[in-house]
């Protein structure tokens, strides 16, 4: 059953707020607050205000995390990767959290200075928050371990030549209740939804009951491409292309859709794109 954004973004508040208030009680136990600041009150405000910015910083870690995904064959990559990737997000999530302390008055009270406010929580908390983002990092890789167990498979597999397989012609696909062969030669581009794919084709969306892994194993590599992790793209559907920041590339389909090549498998798409 696929979850709607708006309840995705509930439970992720909520976790949020949750965390929030437990960190409250652990901390107003083991450090009482101050006299005349509030006690538990103010306790239980500046833990929640500290948990606000993780609300919108978990969805781009777990973006960060399909963009840096496990690889055993350059890990050293991996690791710098995320090692710079987390430490600015932890640094940028301290900012926010020192400006809404200090927005709120700084309920447990206020150092001299925003800057010393900002230093002595990145001190105090960092390698926590840090912490944080490898764990959550890690989840994004638990939830897409079966895609990746997919690629690392088909990339140890030796190569075997397009006229010794039978790839098929036609997919079994979703049309509201009912379902309908669709020609695979119909189809513009294919996007990833979980165990589903979505289907895109003469301005249409249609859904297959495949991982896209499992999918592009079935099409033809002459007039499909994996241009994305989560996408393929029917190569006679490219209309023009043009390279964009940090390496990748847009295309162009007939539709009008415009799709990123991902840098790693640019060069590949590129050249089929030439013969075809």
């Amino acid at each position: 059953m696929r979850v709607s954004a708006p309840v995705h973004i509930l439970v992720l508040t909520s976790a949020w707020i949750a965390v929030g208030v437990i960190s409250a009680i652990q901390l107003h136990l083991s450090q009482p607050a101050p006299d005349g600041s509030g006690g538990f009150p103010a306790t239980l405000l500046a833990q929640i205000l500290a948990a606000i910015p993780w609300i919108p910083a978990t969805p781009v870690i777990f973006w960060l995390g399909t963009r840096i995904p496990p690889d055993r064959s350059r890990w050293p990559i991996v690791a710098i990767s995320h090692l710079f990737a987390g430490g600015f997000l932890v640094v940028v999530i301290n900012v926010f959290q020192t400006v809404l302390l200090r927005a709120a008055g700084c309920p447990r009270g206020c150092v001299a200075s925003a800057m010393d406010q900002f230093t002595s929580g990145l001190l105090a908390w960092g390698h926590y928050a840090f912490l944080v983002y490898a764990l959550l990092v890690s989840i994004g890789w638990y939830r897409n371990r079966p895609q990746y167990m997919v690629e690392h498979a088909q990339d140890e597999q030796a190569p075997v030549a397009p006229q010794e397989r039978a790839y098929a012609s036609s997919l079994t696909v979703s049309e509201g209740r009912a379902s309908r062969l669709l020609d695979v030669s119909e189809i513009e581009w294919i996007e990833a939804s979980g165990d589903y794919v979505s289907i895109h084709c003469e301005g249409k969306t249609f859904l297959c009951s495949a991982r896209i892994g499992q999918l592009e194993k079935q099409l033809d590599p002459v007039r499909f491409a994996r241009i994305h992790r989560s996408r393929i793209v029917n190569l006679a559907s490219v209309r023009s292309h043009s390279p964009v920041s940090h390496g990748d590339c847009e295309l162009m389909l007939a539709s009008g859709t415009r799709l990123v090549l991902t840098r790693s498998r640019r060069s590949d798409v590129l050249d089929r794109l030439g013969r075809t």
